[in-house]
């Protein structure tokens, strides 16, 4: 069994272990997993985590020797506000955050967003990115369960006849609506409205118009003496 299970991870294992898998690891503030995660933390996860920061937090504006010490700076900043964290010192050296992150019900993504977001300059806007994401075979079971019950028509509450009966009703509305509208302009002596020229790239003199007649009658009588000039056979 144990070998069996082994196949199964070796073959699944790029797709589980990768950088925002690794940096969600390190920055859960569930007390079981922060544990595991200081004893077992290695160069990959702070790799992970460097190239997690130049991907969603380093300014993509910045080019050459600025990006580069921008990049430096966040990393080290990370690196510091990491280190209280995992001691939880300065802005975590509250026991009621850490009472609210042992609950089985708090979301890490939602704890960091109260608790660091606001006082970590890197840490905070990292971890909210990380740990919302999608990750693991448990979340993506439990996102195809909601999926499933959508395509099975569970949660499918917009019926044929439903869907119909909101049409016509949004139909008549519209039609309702334009008929009003008028009935209000025709009482006022006032079926056009400048928009409505500018709608169809017309000015309000009909300029458009009074040159395509005038460009066809000049076009017909030039036609016209043309044919004048067409001397008469005789033969």
């Amino acid at each position: 069994m144990t070998d069996v299970v082994m196949r199964f991870w070796l073959k699944r294992r790029p797709k589980l272990i990768h950088d925002y898998s690794l940096v969600g690891y390190i920055l859960s503030p569930n007390s079981t997993i922060m544990s595991h995660a200081i004893d077992n933390k290695s160069i990959m996860h702070d790799q992970a985590a460097e190239r997690l920061i130049t991907k969603l937090i380093l300014n993509p504006t910045l080019v050459g020797s600025e990006r580069n010490n921008e990049r430096a700076k966040l990393i080290d900043t990370f690196m510091e506000e990491y280190g209280d964290f995992t001691n939880k010192r300065g802005m975590f050296a509250h026991d009621n955050i850490w009472i609210m992150a042992k609950d089985e019900h708090t979301k890490a993504y939602q704890w960091h967003y109260k608790c660091s977001l606001t006082t970590m300059k890197v840490l905070g806007k990292l971890a909210c990115l990380v740990l919302s994401k999608i990750l693991g075979i448990v979340t993506a079971e439990r996102n195809w369960k909601q999926v499933k019950a959508v395509k099975s028509g569970q949660w499918v509450n917009t019926a044929m006849d439903k869907t119909k009966k909101q049409v016509l009703i949004y139909a008549q509305y519209q039609q309702t609506r334009a008929q009003a509208r008028m009935t209000k302009l025709a009482a006022a002596g006032k079926l056009w409205e400048d928009d409505d020229f500018a709608s169809m790239k017309m000015d309000p003199f009909c300029k458009e118009i009074k040159e395509s007649l005038e460009a066809e009658q000049t076009e017909k009588e030039g036609h016209d003496c043309a044919q004048d000039d067409i001397p008469e056979e005789t033969w």
